[in-house]
């Protein structure tokens, strides 16, 4: 085995993985969110929205007919 070849070896298999591993050590940092999320699942309320109906001409279920239909990304009309 050559040099060249060790050392590679070494670099790929030894000094990258070390490299990775104290690199994550010293700039990722653990996610602390768990202490703020019971603060903020207080916070919720709920929301009721009310939606009037539809009067006049129109049902509860608006039926749509289309005069064309598009396919893919282009359209079919020009």
């Amino acid at each position: 085995m050559s040099k060249q070849t060790l050392g590679w070896i070494i670099g790929v298999f030894v000094l990258f993985p070390l490299f990775v591993v104290l690199y994550n050590k010293i700039t990722v940092r653990k996610n602390n969110g768990a202490k703020f999320f019971s603060a903020y699942y207080k916070k919720i309320i709920p929301v009721q929205l009310s939606v009037p109906k539809l009067r006049g001409g129109y049902s509860d279920t608006l039926n749509v007919e289309f005069d064309h239909y598009r396919v893919g990304g282009k359209s079919n009309r020009i």
